[in-house]
Formats: C-alpha cells, sequence, structure tokens
C-alpha cells in the first residue's frame, strides 16, 4: 500500500504510469480481487481530483463490502469498450496503490502529465468488469441484522415449526420497520404479469419529461420491473422533472451473472444518478437507467 491510505475528497491525485500499475498485479490482472480493466488505460498518468474515497458498496445480488483503499475520481469513468460496448458509464474504483499525490497547486488537467508507453506490450489487463467481480474483491463484509434473520431465524426449514416461524416473521417486522425508519421508504412496484413497452427513438441532447410516479408504476411488475429493468427508489425524487438525454443505451453488463444484456427503448439522462439513498448511502454514484416508457418529450 502507497502513503495514500488516507486520500481525501478534493485531494489532487495523479494515476500512476501503465509500468507502474502493472507491478501491482496478478497474474489475471486484480489487485486484491479488484479488476484493472483496459477501459482505465487511458487514465494512466493523469491528474485528477478525488470524488471521495469509498467505503460501504452495494453489490447487485451480493450485499455490502467495505472498502479500506478504494477511491472515485471525478471524471473517471468506464466507457465499457472492451466489455461488448456496455453503456452502464460506471464510475471506476480506484485502488490508493494505483495513484500518487501531486501538489495541490497542480491543474486537473490530463494535459500536463506524460503518458509512459514502456513495456506497454507487456502489460495485462483484466478481462472481468470491475462491478461484476466486487463481490470477489478483498473487502469486509458488514455485519446485517436483517442479512442475519433471514439466514439464521427466517430459514425456510424453520417455517414448517409454527413457533419459530411466528418468531422470524416477528423479528424479521422489526428489523424491516426499524431500516424503513432510518432510511426512508417509497413504494415501487407494480402489479402487472405483462409490461408495456414504447418508443421514442430518443438521442442525445433531447430533453424528456420524466413522468409521474403513479404513471410509472402503471409500467411495473410485482418486482418493479419493466421488461426486467428495475425502477429504484432513488429515480423517484426525478418524476416530473425536465432532463437531458446523455445518451441512449442498447447493452449493458449484468452485475449479477456478468453476462451481457441487449436492451432496446432505454436512455440514461445527465445529471440523474443514484444517490444511494434507500441502499445505505453507496458512495458510486451510478447512472440511473430509464425506458422510454417512462418518459415523454418535453
Amino acid at each position: 500500500m502507497r502513503k495514500g491510505r488516507h486520500f481525501m475528497s478534493g485531494q489532487i491525485i495523479e494515476v500512476l504510469k501503465e509500468s507502474e500499475i502493472a507491478a501491482t498485479l496478478d497474474e489475471n490482472g486484480m489487485l486484491d480481487g479488484l479488476p484493472f480493466m483496459p477501459e482505465m488505460k487511458k487514465y494512466c498518468g493523469f491528474r485528477f481530483e478525488i470524488s471521495m474515497p469509498v467505503k460501504k458498496v452495494l453489490v447487485e445480488g451480493t450485499g455490502y463490502r467495505i472498502f479500506d483503499d478504494v477511491v472515485l475520481l471525478d471524471g473517471a469513468f468506464c466507457d465499457g469498450k472492451a466489455h461488448g460496448g456496455c453503456g452502464r458509464m460506471c464510475n471506476i474504483l480506484w485502488k490508493m496503490s494505483w495513484l500518487k499525490s501531486v501538489s495541490q497547486k497542480a491543474a486537473v488537467d490530463p494535459r500536463t502529465s506524460e503518458q509512459d508507453n514502456s513495456s506497454r506490450a507487456n502489460f495485462k489487463y483484466s478481462e472481468l468488469c470491475q462491478s461484476v467481480n466486487l463481490k470477489n474483491a478483498k473487502a469486509r463484509v458488514p455485519f446485517s441484522v436483517e442479512e442475519f434473520v433471514r439466514k439464521h431465524i427466517y430459514k425456510d426449514r424453520f417455517r414448517k415449526n409454527w413457533f419459530l416461524k411466528k418468531v422470524g416473521s416477528f423479528t424479521l417486522f422489526i428489523v424491516l420497520k426499524f431500516k424503513r425508519l432510518l432510511y426512508g421508504s417509497q413504494t415501487v412496484t407494480g402489479l402487472l404479469a405483462r409490461t408495456p413497452s414504447n418508443v421514442l427513438s430518443l438521442k442525445k441532447g433531447e430533453t424528456v419529461m420524466v413522468k409521474t410516479k403513479a404513471e410509472i408504476l402503471a409500467t411495473l411488475d410485482k418486482n418493479g420491473k419493466n421488461r426486467g429493468l428495475g425502477f429504484t427508489p432513488e429515480m423517484l425524487e426525478y418524476c416530473g422533472n425536465r432532463l437531458t438525454v446523455l445518451k441512449p443505451v442498447s447493452s449493458i453488463i449484468d452485475e449479477e451473472s456478468g453476462e451481457a444484456r441487449q436492451i432496446s427503448n432505454t436512455v440514461i439522462l445527465e445529471n440523474a444518478r443514484c444517490d444511494g439513498k434507500y441502499h445505505a448511502k453507496c458512495p458510486r454514484r451510478c447512472y440511473l437507467l430509464w425506458r422510454e416508457m417512462w418518459l415523454e418529450r418535453a
């Protein structure tokens, strides 16, 4: 670990040269299970401002993980070119060992740094997506009362026992009630068995209006999804707002399965990111994916 263990938000850093980062990676192009992806090489040798240290992160389908040596850099995102053109535009996670401190007076301008072309041919990048492999990265698993109750009290085999079933149900009710009081709660589930689609063929730069909560709920199934794409509580704050289309999205990497998934009639909107409010304040600030069904031209 480099001396940058205590990097802070707003601090100016420089991403190490490719040859220096290569020295930290294993034979799979990873450090502590966190992949260094091909999409990251263009940032080597460039200077950035630290957006924030990453602590508690939500890993889809797995739960939360706690990191002690990972940060986000302002403006450094994955363009998905090495992963089937994935359009999620995820913020890249950076191990502190891949960064170094520079003068606070230095300009945050990639052109101020020199690229290192040495040993590029021998540089081993990971083929894995960071988001997909987060569940395997070296991290601490936080204690979760809800998860403990589900695994150790509310197991399927206990449901055959009347007393344990009651204990498990009541305990889980109390836990979820407290969780709602702590983080707030919004209902974003629908009633449909088969969800509808709408084609707007939106383009980058177009202005749209996000439909109302009631209109969007009418397009969702009981799992809060429209044709497999979820509408999360964090998206509710944008209902009724005018936003600009950042880009249409036709392909994404499914974080749970790791497989590329083709999608249609879906876009990313400028400045519409998940703030993690209903997911234990996860700091990744992922762009939200919007079905055109939930939007209308303004």
